[in-house]
């Protein structure tokens, strides 16, 4: 077995959040820290399961550095389409769609649960991501599922725990960041790929 290690240089983040100059301003800070994680989600699927600040350094760039991969997360398929879907609800303000996604996430029998009250539910907060500009919306998104009984897959426990970390730093960052224009920016190709099959179907 070989063993590779790669020094990096870079200061510890909370170092860097604490200091009086940062090698770049707050909110640039923030929108990187944010398109890091979303970036592992809409690209590879694979992402860093804790991101807390003893797992990041800061370049001189600004660039963040995640470090201690000894574990990684993957979405499986079917959940990074539910989360898309769920996405996807928030950006056109869709309840309705809301509520399936999170059915989808859980994986549960919808018979068992109350739509019209999920409904409610995924209304509330679709207004807390717009209100807040995106930030502290997963763990809605979690109690939601639980009060429903709703059975969330391992993968999104961790992608939802990594996420809830990252909307921590980034609004300690910059309490007024709004993460939903990143969102909308990354879903866009998403969207557009997705219009162009459908439309080759319809063919």
């Amino acid at each position: 077995n070989i063993l590779t290690l790669e020094y990096l240089d870079g200061a510890r983040f909370r170092d860097v959040v604490n200091a009086q100059s940062l090698p770049c301003d707050r909110t640039a800070l923030a929108r990187s820290l944010a398109e890091c994680l979303l970036y592992q989600f809409f690209a590879p699927g694979l992402f860093h399961p804790d991101p807390h600040p003893g797992n990041l350094l800061v370049e001189a760039t600004g660039r963040v550095i995640y470090l201690d991969f000894g574990a990684a997360g993957q979405l499986e398929p079917a959940a990074r389409r539910a989360v898309l879907k769920l996405l996807r609800s928030i950006l056109h303000g869709d309840p309705d769609l809301a509520a399936d996604a999170v059915l989808d996430i859980g994986g549960t029998d919808r018979s068992s649960v109350d739509i019209q009250e999920l409904r409610v539910e995924t209304d509330r907060i679709i207004q807390l991501y717009r209100r807040r500009g995106g930030a502290r919306w997963t763990d809605a998104i979690i109690q939601t599922a639980r009060r429903h009984e709703l059975q969330l897959p391992r993968s999104i426990i961790l992608y939802a725990r990594a996420t809830i970390l990252n909307e921590s730093l980034v609004t300690e960052l910059d309490p007024m960041f709004e993460v939903l224009p990143i969102v909308r920016r990354m879903m866009r190709p998403i969207i557009e790929k997705e219009m162009t099959e459908l439309a080759a179907r319809v063919k």
